[in-house]
């Protein structure tokens, strides 16, 4: 195994770790003398706040139609790089795995995958 990574750590180490930009690591196994780099995942393994579009969802979708009154494509981009700036703050390498999913997501397939009208 190269690597591993997690998404549940005690409230306390997680903001500790967070803080110290330590998410990232090398976990040290002393009765093997090995390590294995380790991360852990930024929110649980849940998508960012405002970029939910499943059934139990209410965030509102990516409109990528220019014509439509409802264009955000633009506002949603910087909303998501913003996200994705401040994750990258919080661990060494700026390297960051962006996760989207969450308990009982993805039940409506049509909603995330929908094409853009």
């Amino acid at each position: 195994m190269k690597g591993l990574f997690f998404a549940r750590m005690h409230y306390q180490d997680y903001d500790k770790r967070k803080k110290n930009k330590d998410l990232e690591f090398r976990w040290e196994v002393k009765e093997e003398k090995s390590s294995i780099f380790t991360s852990v995942v930024y929110y649980r393994y849940e998508g960012p706040d405002g970029f939910c579009f499943d059934t139990n969802c209410v965030d509102p979708p990516i409109v990528t139609n220019k014509a439509s009154p409802q264009y955000n494509v633009v506002a949603r981009s910087e909303m998501l790089l913003a996200y994705m700036r401040q994750q990258a703050s919080h661990y060494r390498s700026g390297n960051i795995m962006l996760t989207m999913g969450g308990d009982f997501c993805y039940q409506n397939a049509r909603k995330y995958f929908k094409k853009p009208g």
